[in-house]
């Protein structure tokens, strides 16, 4: 945990945009005493880095996990390219900055019953817990015996924050699970904004939204 730190540490550009400054101090001031913030803002005002900028201090100093929710694989994979910047920027607290973009289970699943599918969700589910319950995926038996059944993830960790396709194509190497390895891997969640009601994501996590 981080005590008394604010976004000039987490910013990772060497100037501002035009009212950035004045937008990330407000939303970071405004996280601190608790309060809802909207911002509007049209393309190129950088609200991805304002949003990070301000509320890691808060989130780290607080023990908190961010969920930054986005409508496309693309948007999510913005939050993802902008906080390895962050991470990148010779910043001492690199080391406590981790991110994850996660997809559905269809759209992470390697097996070849569900690889490039077109199933729904709730299909989905129950193939993949079928091939888990008769013992049929390999990935998935693969990632609990390295995770030493789900309790360990310094072997599967990562040093910087992780896209999609770089989870993919990592677990594809390495012939892992990508979506439970998500799963165990979650720090700072970025997600669509319909995976927010449910109700085990609500109830397992502190939070700030974006």
């Amino acid at each position: 945990m981080i005590k008394n730190h604010s976004y000039l540490d987490f910013f990772p550009y060497p100037v501002f945009r035009v009212d950035q400054q004045e937008i990330i101090e407000r939303i970071e001031n405004g996280a601190r005493l608790r309060k809802n913030i909207l911002l509007s803002a049209p393309n190129g005002m950088g609200k991805t880095i304002i949003a990070l900028s301000a509320l890691l201090p808060v989130a780290l100093e607080k023990d908190l996990k961010i969920i930054y929710m986005c409508r496309t694989h693309a948007q999510s994979d913005r939050v993802i390219k902008e906080l390895k910047k962050v991470h990148d920027n010779s910043n001492p607290y690199s080391s406590k900055i981790s991110g994850l973009s996660i997809r559905g289970r269809g759209e992470m699943c390697l097996h070849h019953k569900l690889l490039g599918s077109k199933v729904s969700p709730k299909e989905a589910m129950s193939i993949c817990k079928t091939l888990r319950s008769d013992k049929r995926c390999s990935h998935y038996r693969n990632l609990e015996k390295v995770t030493e059944g789900f309790k360990e993830t310094e072997s599967v960790s990562f040093s910087s924050p992780v896209d999609g396709e770089e989870l993919i194509e990592f677990c594809r190497e390495e012939k892992l699970c990508p979506y439970f390895l998500s799963k165990l891997l979650l720090k700072e969640i970025i997600l669509n904004h319909f995976y927010l009601y449910l109700d085990k994501i609500l109830v397992v996590l502190k939070l700030i939204l974006i």
